[in-house]
């Protein structure tokens, strides 16, 4: 058994890969919040491989997990994680880690904080004003602002799913 482990803000995203990884593994896979999780560990239901789409508490499991909680804590840190892009020359939009940095010439950016989600912790800046009205209120780090419509993740992950039973057509 696979289990996708998820919580509120990965519902979505947990579903879809589960659907996904059904059609790859040829075979049912579970998934849910960590509570529903524990409790086929107490029913001794336990799976192959868990793969964490963003939860960091601890959820008793000893196996193997794809995206451990300590992973997970390290990304969830989007200050440190765009500093990371930037060493590792991952393309990205161009990082300021100081309103003081940016010049008039390279505004508009986008003020984050650095634990953010869901459009919280979010401020557009035009002005060397709204840069330190950013700051003030918590930002700790500036984005080059790219405008588009549409925005687009890409997660990659390099799994080996454990062995799937063989769908053997009629001859």
């Amino acid at each position: 058994m696979l289990y996708v482990l998820y919580k509120n803000s990965g519902v979505y995203s947990g579903r879809a890969l589960r659907k996904e990884l059904e059609k790859l593994y040829n075979g049912p896979v579970r998934g849910g919040f960590p509570g529903r999780f524990q409790n086929l560990l107490r029913k001794r239901q336990i799976p192959e491989l868990v793969v964490n789409l963003g939860t960091t508490d601890e959820f008793g499991y000893e196996g193997d997990t794809l995206n451990s909680q300590d992973m997970v804590r390290a990304a969830s840190n989007k200050r440190q994680a765009r500093i990371t892009f930037q060493e590792t020359e991952v393309p990205a939009p161009t990082l300021f880690l100081r309103a003081s940095h940016i010049s008039k010439g390279a505004l508009p950016v986008i003020g984050r904080t650095s634990y953010h989600h869901k459009g919280r912790g979010f401020w557009f800046c035009k002005t060397p004003r709204d840069l330190q009205r950013a700051a003030d209120r918590g930002a700790t780090h500036f984005l080059e602002f790219i405008p588009n419509k549409r925005e687009y993740r890409v997660r990659l992950h390099q799994i080996k799913l454990p062995r799937a039973p063989i769908q053997r057509e009629n001859c």
